[in-house]
């Protein structure tokens, strides 16, 4: 309150002295898209490829669905896959839990488990294509509250990458580089992951069978004759001009001249 009078008493002597109070700049607006939206106009999922599906099985108690599932949909948007999150119980050993990807028909499985005799946080089996992330491993030196929600989280990138192509990175500081113990996880952020691990994600799963989503920019999408309608300026200009091209043909078609007579 006494900030608020001394600000109320200065501006009247300023009025009162002949002198406009100071104006608050007015913030520049933002603007509603992106140079690189405005150049695309968004991107579209190609029609007629299903993706696959990378089942995520959260079988333990101590790391909650709501604190993986940011993480979980962060790789499902940017891999192009599907990733549900199915909460149930899964047997302890790995023929029971290959069983159970297979009944669930993904084509890759991730198991989020707690086994405390187990010292191990993390667990790849590329051949049947499931991976485990031990909680309770993740427990140990100084991994307890927002420690452990974070490792988890962590861990559980690390297991999908490993498991489905991306274990190395030309970047020298990421969590799919050298992991000497638990704690390292504790240095990097959750979502760090470098863009050529994500591409390389990309090309490896449909070489195994799971399917990605074909993303294309709506410009293509228009060439090619299946986008839908615009929503806003920039998909109607597109949309347009993309029409007009189509109905003016080329404007600098190939023209080849015929061989000189010898």
């Amino acid at each position: 309150m006494k900030i608020i009078s001394a600000i109320a008493v200065l501006t009247a002597t300023l009025v009162a002295l002949g002198d406009a109070a100071p104006q608050a700049v007015p913030a520049k607006a933002k603007p509603k898209f992106s140079p690189m939206y405005r150049k695309t106009g968004g991107m579209l999922q190609r029609p007629g490829v299903k993706p696959g599906r990378v089942a995520v099985f959260n079988a333990q108690k101590s790391v909650a669905t709501a604190e993986i599932e940011p993480t979980v949909k962060w790789l499902e948007k940017h891999v192009h896959v599907e990733m549900p999150i199915l909460e149930q119980i899964v047997p302890d050993d790995v023929t029971g839990r290959i069983a159970a990807a297979r009944k669930s028909g993904a084509n890759f499985a991730l198991f989020l488990v707690e086994e405390d005799k187990n010292p191990c946080s993390l667990g790849i089996f590329p051949d049947q294509k499931i991976a485990f992330v031990n909680v309770a491993a993740l427990r140990l030196d100084g991994g307890e509250g927002a420690f452990l929600m974070a490792r988890t989280r962590k861990e559980l990138v690390r297991a999908f990458l490993t498991l489905c192509g991306g274990a190395s990175s030309q970047s020298a500081y990421n969590m799919m580089g050298g992991m000497k113990s638990i704690r390292d996880l504790d240095k990097f952020e959750d979502d760090a992951i470098p863009v050529d691990v994500v591409g390389r994600t990309q090309r490896f799963l449909p070489d195994s069978g799971c399917n990605i989503r074909t993303m294309v920019p709506y410009r293509t999408a228009c060439k090619e004759g299946w986008a839908p309608p615009p929503t806003n300026d920039v998909q109607k200009a597109i949309w347009e001009k993309v029409k007009a091209d189509k109905e003016r043909g080329p404007t600098n078609p190939i023209t080849i001249q015929p061989p000189k007579a010898k």
